[in-house]
């Protein structure tokens, strides 16, 4: 089988096929070198957005990390009482007494 594809080469490059096949050969190997300097390019161009990305997805996960901790933090804070439980009536009468005592309204306003 070897012998029979040198053959058909051989037979192929004679002297009459040999600057055309040259020509096509160059032809070829100019444009995979086209090809492959463009592959290079999209590959640099894509690693290039991949690491942009990286950098803002990075940004935006700190700045939701804050938002969460500003936002657990000032607006779903729940005041630490025993679970089930709300204010007792004495707590709030004592709160509201608090509240509209004049001595204690005067220091207040200071």
């Amino acid at each position: 089988m070897t012998e029979q594809s040198a053959t058909s080469v051989d037979q192929t490059l004679s002297s009459e096929n040999r600057p055309e096949l040259l020509q096509v050969a160059r032809e070829l190997a100019a444009a995979r070198r086209d090809l492959l300097d463009k592959l290079i390019r999209g590959a640099s161009s894509n690693f290039t957005n991949l690491v942009e990305l990286n950098s803002v997805l990075r940004e935006t996960t700190e700045v939701a990390g804050s938002y969460r901790a500003f936002i657990e933090e000032r607006i779903l804070w729940v005041r630490s009482i025993a679970s089930g439980r709300g204010p007792r009536i004495s707590e709030i009468d004592t709160a509201v007494h608090w509240l509209l005592n004049p001595k204690i309204g005067s220091v207040r306003g200071r």
